[in-house]
């Protein structure tokens, strides 16, 4: 196993290695996910219901990738730089750099701003994985649909702020 600078891995992540898997530098693999490299041989095996030898397929998870919680990713899968897998999604395939993929099997539901995310690069824009988050964001749409229930659990919409101070307590 070969893992990047500031990578994070959340608890109860499961990695299977033996088939050999690359985290690449400010990944994110949150708790509950799995990676595996091992698949089992049945086609034209000498038993069933799979042969004896396993199939190694490594996992190669690009710089800046972020896997959601119980995320699944399947034996020779490569993650695109900077893409995006969300919670409990089964990654069958290699996913393309920016992508974001959602479901079970994992397709694309969008691509992050390439302009943006390059910016970022350039200019120093990163945040290690490991960071405690210092504010919360509620945006306008979920501000104006929830608006009660998050004032009764005490946040001012009324106000229109969208960010508030968070002490990074889970």
């Amino acid at each position: 196993m070969k893992i990047g600078d500031n990578v994070f891995i959340g608890s109860s992540v499961r990695i299977g290695s033996l088939g050999g898997v690359q985290l690449g530098s400010y990944c994110a693999v949150a708790s509950g996910a799995m990676i595996t490299t091992l698949d089992h041989h049945f086609r034209g095996a000498e038993s069933i219901p799979w042969g004896e030898a396993r199939i190694i397929k490594p996992v190669v998870l690009e710089d800046y990738v972020w896997v959601g919680r119980h995320a699944r990713i399947l034996p020779g899968v490569t993650v695109g730089e900077g893409a995006i897998v969300g919670q409990e999604a089964v990654v069958p395939k290699d996913v393309p750099s920016l992508a974001v993929v959602v479901g079970n099997p994992a397709r694309i539901v969008r691509y992050r701003d390439k302009d943006s995310y390059e910016a970022m690069k350039r200019t120093g824009a990163v945040r290690s994985p490991t960071a405690r988050c210092k504010r919360l964001w509620i945006p306008e749409d979920v501000r104006q649909k929830y608006h009660g229930l998050l004032k009764d659990v005490g946040y001012d919409t009324d106000s229109g702020t969208e960010y508030f101070e968070f002490d990074g307590a889970d």
